[in-house]
């Protein structure tokens, strides 16, 4: 006498009843009686009785009983057969209560002509933000068990000149289905401009906020007719972002077509006049043969919404950047070379809220500390102390600018005291110390040199300040002036006449109470006094140019009202011609 199958598991039940089938094998020559009995009792009901006439079988049904009073998680028992006579079976029996009701799922893919793919989907339930387990079959399709709910299916479909980004953001499973990521469904991407450039590429992205945090998918392409999408309708929780880069050395197209809920049809026709456009000036910072290599980016939804670019432009050079309007913010890097040798980065983070037109200048002098918005820090938490001031900048008050060849040397003292050394990576400022509880006064002290390039050949500086502990991470009171003068494009200004340099100062501090500046005209030999007018936004020096002058190097001094101070002296900060 045996029994098959050996066990039985009935696997994941939410509230139902549902039967399993055990069958019993007589081999022998006489009939034989069972007595069934169940360990534990109640979960599970079977025949108490089976006869099994000889060298023949009886199949019986074994019955699970879930419902709600059944607390969600495994259970185990073992049923037991027997007879009067000696004969006896047993099995382990098994099944596992869900918690909330749950619906297989089959997932398959087809290519654009309708073959069958072997995808790797992302499926997410948007109600719990977890992943679906998948179980692949040997037909090529995946199977699941998921919880009833919203769910973003998506999947990649690649082919030779194609890829096919099939999603569906916010899909509905309420009974067993089956999903059809089929590559037929997607249209091809088109986007059509008004000025001659060349595509380099679109991206597809999709974000769904969930309770453990934003599901994402993403689609890239080489060239925009590449990237195929399937329209879809979603959930609001749900977002779609396609971006698409268009470049040439006069003009630039960085789109970004967002939109809430679904997936709209992949092809449009965005106007000009409804764009940013920055008018990007590009200066060259010496007399030899230069070049800057840009990137710009938006990030939306913490993902960056157009494809990797870069373009190679000559300095000086000026060309037009239109961007798509928003609250995303903008991440530009300008790498600036010599031939193969690199001189310099500058960065900036910026928004374009509306349309409209716009001048950004790059490159442009005076190059010199910065607390730029992007990739700048001076702040304490508890009793450490952290820094990271870019000390080559550009005049851009929202750049933040680095210069790998520079050397020096950074030092935090606590009055006389040395408290920490800092360094000078790529011409960054970068020290942290573990500060007394106690309120101090505290000078940062920093003297780099380079020469990489003419301009901005040694900058000094040193701030002082005063900090005790703190509870929470809190800025210090930094600050930095930046100097902004009209020079060209070959960052020169005109010998012999007055010339007028906008001046500000930027960081965190209490009120600024005085400030005042100096120029040299013979690279740090003599200072003269500058006269520092009032203007909006900070103040303008009124310099006067010799006629006999090659450069101009500046010193500045600000006080604000808590005794803070910071000090700059920047050498042969733009040319004279």
């Amino acid at each position: 006498m045996h029994v098959s199958p050996g066990a039985l598991n009935f696997g994941p039940i939410h509230e139902a009843s549902t039967t399993r089938d055990l069958t019993f094998h007589n081999t022998g020559p006489n009939p034989v009686t069972l007595k069934t009995a169940l360990d534990p009792p109640g979960l599970f009901t079977v025949d108490p009785e089976i006869a099994v006439p000889p060298r023949s079988t009886v199949t019986t049904r074994v019955r699970a009983d879930i419902n709600a009073s059944v607390r969600p998680g495994p259970y185990s028992g073992r049923l037991t057969a027997s007879s009067v006579d000696g004969w006896r079976v047993s099995l382990p029996i098994a099944l596992t209560k869900e918690a909330v009701p749950h619906r297989n799922v089959t997932i398959n893919a087809l290519d654009s002509n309708g073959n069958p793919f072997t995808a790797y989907p992302l499926c997410v339930n948007l109600d719990t933000g977890e992943r679906c387990p998948f179980a692949y079959r040997e037909d090529g399709t995946l199977r699941t068990r998921v919880p009833v709910g919203r769910y973003l299916v998506a999947t990649n479909v690649f082919e030779q000149d194609r890829v096919s980004a099939v999603v569906h953001p916010g899909l509905e499973i309420r009974e067993d289905t089956t999903v059809t990521l089929d590559a037929r469904t997607a249209k091809q991407s088109s986007v059509t401009l008004e000025r001659p450039v060349d595509d380099q590429g679109a991206m597809l992205t999709v974000a769904c906020d969930t309770p453990a945090g934003k599901a994402m998918f993403g689609a890239t392409t080489a060239r925009t007719p590449e990237l195929h999408i399937t329209p879809a309708a979603g959930t609001p929780q749900c977002r779609s972002t396609f971006g698409t880069v268009h470049q040439s050395e006069l003009d630039s197209y960085h789109l970004v077509f967002h939109q809430s809920g679904g997936i709209p049809d992949p092809t449009w026709r965005p106007k000009d006049a409804d764009l940013a456009a920055v008018r990007a000036r590009h200066a060259v910072q010496g007399g030899r043969p230069q070049k800057v290599v840009k990137s710009t980016a938006p990030i939306v939804d913490g993902w960056f919404a157009v494809p990797y670019n870069t373009t190679t432009l000559p300095q000086p050079g000026t060309r037009t950047e239109f961007r798509s309007p928003g609250p995303w913010t903008w991440y530009t890097y300008a790498n600036t070379f010599s031939g193969d040798t690199f001189l310099s980065q500058q960065l900036a983070h910026t928004t374009h809220e509306k349309p409209g037109r716009t001048t950004e200048r790059w490159n442009a002098a005076v190059f010199g500390p910065s607390l730029a918005p992007v990739d700048s820090a001076a702040h304490r938490y508890h009793d450490t102390m952290f820094f990271q001031i870019p000390l080559y900048g550009d005049q851009n008050p929202d750049h933040a600018g680095f210069m790998p060849g520079m050397t020096g040397t950074v030092g935090l003292y606590r009055d006389h005291d040395l408290l920490s050394p800092g360094s000078l990576p790529y011409g960054n400022v970068s020290a942290w110390a573990q500060a007394p509880p106690e309120p101090g006064r505290y000078r940062l002290v920093v003297d780099a040199t380079q020469e990489t390039t003419p301009l901005s050949s040694r900058i000094t500086a040193e701030w002082v300040f005063h900090s005790a502990r703190t509870t929470d991470q809190v800025p210090l009171p930094l600050r930095v002036i930046r100097f902004a003068p009209p020079v060209d494009d070959e960052n020169s200004a005109p010998r012999g006449r007055e010339f007028r340099v906008p001046v500000t100062v930027q960081g965190t501090g209490a009120p600024v109470m005085g400030i005042s500046a100096f120029a040299s005209y013979d690279e740090g030999g003599t200072w003269r006094p500058v006269h520092l007018l009032p203007a909006p936004g900070g103040w303008e020096a009124v310099l006067h140019h010799p006629a006999d002058a090659g450069t101009v190097s500046l010193r500045a001094t600000a006080t604000d009202a808590d005794g803070g101070s910071v000090s700059q002296t920047v050498l042969r900060t733009y040319y004279l011609k």
